[in-house]
């Protein structure tokens, strides 16, 4: 998912410091997550997410494994 929205503020030209104003994270965090050096929580993925204008949903069943490389292909063709 990281990966995915690196790519996507990267082709918006949005930079570490325009996500850092949106989310209120410091910027160098932002750096450290975006080359994969800090595993971020769920809800600072949302975050960085908004900020570089992507909407995240997941529906969760009862006993539902997620699958990612499954979320991210459905993502990447939303972008479309």
């Amino acid at each position: 998912m990281i990966l995915l929205l690196r790519e996507i503020a990267k082709e918006k030209r949005i930079t570490h410091w325009d996500i850092a104003i949106k989310t209120g994270i410091e910027r160098a965090y932002i750096t450290h997550i975006f080359n994969l050096k800090n595993k971020p929580r769920i809800d600072i993925v949302f975050k960085i997410a908004s900020a570089v204008g992507v909407n995240i949903s997941v529906k969760i069943r009862d006993g539902e494994k997620l699958d990612f490389n499954k979320l991210l292909q459905e993502a990447r063709k939303n972008m479309k």
